[in-house]
């Protein structure tokens, strides 16, 4: 066999191995990019609620339950009819 050719054989088979290194090293910065987006996400939830959250502990009688029955959107909720606001 011709050793050109095979050095070119072993040049292409390191770059298939270095691109393949380079595809699982960027598959797994975007995994953990998606964590921390995920993570701010849920941040500004709680940061747009934070005025409800207050509420329910002020004035609901089982707060526990009622913050585990509410529904946490991305969206500041409004203080129901009948209590004070914040």
């Amino acid at each position: 066999m011709n050793t050109t050719l095979l050095y070119s054989l072993l040049g292409v088979l390191e770059l298939v191995f270095v691109v393949s290194g380079l595809a699982v090293w960027l598959w797994l910065r975007n995994r953990r990019a998606g964590a921390r987006i995920a993570e701010l996400e849920g941040l500004i939830v709680a940061f747009l609620n934070l005025d409800r959250v207050i509420d329910i502990i002020r004035y609901d009688d089982d707060p526990k339950a009622a913050l585990m029955r509410e529904d946490w959107g991305r969206t500041p909720r409004v203080p129901r009819p009948g209590r004070p606001s914040p």
